[in-house]
Order: C-alpha cells, then structure tokens, then sequence
C-alpha cells in the first residue's frame, strides 16, 4: 500500500481540469479495459455510494462477480476498489502500467488515474457487473467515457456550484450527461425541475427511462416495504438509518429487478456504508457521525435528529465552497452547543469563519472553537451525551477513531 501511495502523491488529489480527453487516451493506451464490461454509472448529489453498496450487495448474493469504484475512502486507498466488497489487495502493478503508460501524455488527474485504476482492474478480473460512482458531475467525469448498460441519477441538488452551476436545472444538465443512447436510466425521488431535465434528456436519447415513484414505498415506523409491480419485499429493517437509506435501498431493488435478479431481503439489510448517519453507543453516550456536505445531506440528518429529544452538541467542520450557512440553519436548532474545528486539508474552512458564520444565524447557545476533532470530541464527551459530527467526508476517520463500540438501533 505505501508504493501505491507513493506512486499516488505524485498527482494532485484537489486538481480538478474538466474534460474527458486525458482518460479517453489513457485508457486506449491500456487497450480500453472499460469497454469488456458491463457498467453501472451511479451519479447525482447524494446517495451515490450507498445505493452502489446496496446494488452490490444484492448483487453478490445473487451469484455475480461484482466490481464497485467509489470515492473517496476512509481509511485506505484500496477501499475505493473492491471484487465482490473486498478492497483489492494489489493495485501496484497496475497502477505502476498505468503510470509507465501516461509518462508520454497530458498528466491525467489524481480521480482519472483511479478510474483508469478501477476499469483495468475490473477488466482483468473479468467481473459481472462494473459500479462505478460518478464523481462530481456527471458529463465530464472520468467514469464517463463508457456506454453503460444503465445509467442511475439518485438526486440532484446543490452542491459544487462552482463546477455544476447555481441552478438544480444546471446541475442536473450535468448529471444528465451520464445518459447515453439507447441504455437505461433509473431516478431516484428527484424534484420536479430536475425530472423534468433528465426525461427530457433521456428520451432525446431513446433511452428507457425508469423513475423510482414514490407508491413504490410504504413506510411503517423502523420498516419498509418496497413494490414496483414486479417485486415485492415486504418488512425490510435497514442497518443504515435515515428516510433517505430506504429511499437508496428502494432505489437499487429497483434497478436489480429490471435485471430480473432475485433480491433476499437480508442482503439490503445488511448493507453498510461508514459515515452516512452511522450512530455509535456506549452505555449512557451517543454519538452519530454523518458526512453530510451540502444542505440536502443536512435536511436528511435533521429529519433523523427528530427522533430523539434532549440537549445535544454538535461537533462541525467544512470545506471551502460549502453552503455552511445553509447546512447550519438546517441543522443548529436541534442542539444546545457547537464546537468548530478546522479539518487537516488546505480546502478547509477556518475556524473564526465558521464562528462567524455561527454568529450570524443568532445561534442561542453556546460556540467554542477547538484545534483537531480529537480535542473538540473528549470535550463534549465530558459535558454531553448526546454528540453529533458532520460536515464533511473529511471528518469521518478522524471520527471514526473514538472510543465507542457500534451499536444499532431503529430509525422511528
């Protein structure tokens, strides 16, 4: 792992250069392992990694040989790459051909050099089904460059608005690209205007168009049922929690139906993605950690919060660019005290301009700020118990650290 991330430093993980030129001739230069096999692109706002996960899951305990690409990870590189949900164990000799291959060309980026990564591996390994997340957009991202035996759009709000646009009719443009002729695309619950974008898109490109609708869904405290008239999986209890986990998890049982695959049931219960509204428990303390970034992840998380009463922390950081303010709002009026920290990258928000920021939505409680979430956590585990923290991807393995054993519970 450490030649890998060697290898790796070399570029630039935050280099962000639209176009799909650099990986379309990398890609060629390895022979176009990305055309051998059958691609699912999985693009939007949010939901993207964990309706992969699912949609791996009932894969895998369908009999499939299954390639999923998710970004970014948490822990070590090779989560980003896994056969079957086993992060692949020896990426070095490819990555080492892929980086002999584009000594002589444009200098691809950090996320082209991965996906090229992901589409020589899955390709060598000859598996069933290729899931590939879309990264930021959707029309010139690296996994683009593929004729998909589905494309999947799981929502569209605002996020990056300085790469995708200010408007959801903008944004969903650009996730729109993802949809190729002729192949299938799936929605998950998406707002009007954006629907409106990607049928519209969809059927100038004589695709199947396939939206989740909301009938399809009946909820009945910690279960679910799902029904699209070709399935019917009764009393699911997911592992994952949160109104927008059964909305992933309905969203990927309906795509597996369209591929006439049996679903278990217990295959989408156990699913798991770290991060995502994930609550950790210790006799009389809890703790959720939650990479929400953006306010449609913030809404999501405030829904779960109303479930449980009395006073709470939260512990919040973000990067530059984020609607901090609009994430805020959202969430602020369910606690009593906030801590901000500033979180270990160069794109990090500084502390006095949350603070600010803070002050500015006339927060009632109290406001400290803290150096590292390390200080910031064992000070609220002394006043608190009741801790959440959000804000960012980056935060969750440093979260992740605590002393706290997992524990699982209903989302009521």
């Amino acid at each position: 792992m450490e030649r890998l991330e060697n290898l790796l430093n070399t570029f630039n993980p935050h280099c962000i250069k639209p176009g799909l030129s650099r990986i379309r001739e990398l890609l060629k230069r390895l022979g176009n392992p990305q055309q051998k096999l059958n691609v699912i692109l999985v693009g939007g706002t949010n939901g993207k990694g964990s309706v992969c996960n699912f949609l791996t899951d009932i894969l895998v305990d369908g009999g499939y040989r299954v390639g999923t690409f998710t970004s970014p990870h948490i822990f070590f590189l090779n989560e980003r790459i896994k056969i079957n949900q086993k992060p692949y164990s020896d990426l070095y000799p490819y990555a080492k051909e892929i980086f002999e291959k584009c000594k002589s060309m444009e200098k691809p980026t950090y996320f082209e050099f991965l996906t090229a990564l992901a589409y020589l591996v899955f390709a060598q390994e000859k598996v069933d089904f290729a899931i590939m997340e879309v990264g930021m957009g959707g029309r010139f991202d690296a996994v683009n460059v593929v004729r998909p035996l589905f494309s999947v759009i799981v929502t569209v709000s605002k996020d990056h608005t300085e790469f995708l646009g200010n408007k959801i009719s903008q944004i969903a443009y650009e996730k729109a690209g993802i949809i190729h002729e002729k192949t299938s695309v799936f929605t998950g619950l998406l707002k009007k205007e954006a629907m409106q974008i990607i049928e519209r898109e969809a059927k100038q490109k004589n695709c199947s168009f396939y939206p989740l609708k909301p009938h399809y869904i009946r909820i009945e405290k910690d279960k679910f049922t799902f029904s699209n008239g070709k399935i019917d999986i009764r009393d699911v209890k997911l592992l994952m929690k949160g109104k927008n986990q059964i909305y992933n998890a309905s969203l990927s049982m309906h795509i597996a139906s369209k591929l006439n695959i049996p679903i278990k049931k217990e295959s989408v219960e156990k699913s798991f993605w770290p991060g995502r509204i994930e609550v950790i428990k210790n006799k009389e303390k809890t703790v959720v950690i939650d990479g929400s970034h953006n306010v449609e992840g913030a809404i999501a998380l405030s829904e779960f919060l109303e479930n449980y009463k009395g006073e709470k922390i939260l512990i919040f950081s973000a990067l530059k660019g984020k609607d901090v303010k609009g994430m805020l709002r959202v969430l602020l009026p369910h606690f009593s005290n906030i801590e901000v920290v500033k979180i270990n990258s160069e794109r990090a928000i500084p502390t006095n301009i949350l603070l600010h920021t803070v002050q500015q939505l006339r927060f009632k409680g109290g406001c400290k700020i803290f150096c590292s979430l390390n200080e910031a956590f064992l000070y609220a585990l002394s006043k608190h118990n009741f801790i959440v923290i959000c804000g960012s991807l980056y935060l969750i393995p440093q979260a992740k650290a605590c002393p706290l054993k997992s524990c699982c519970f209903s989302f009521q």
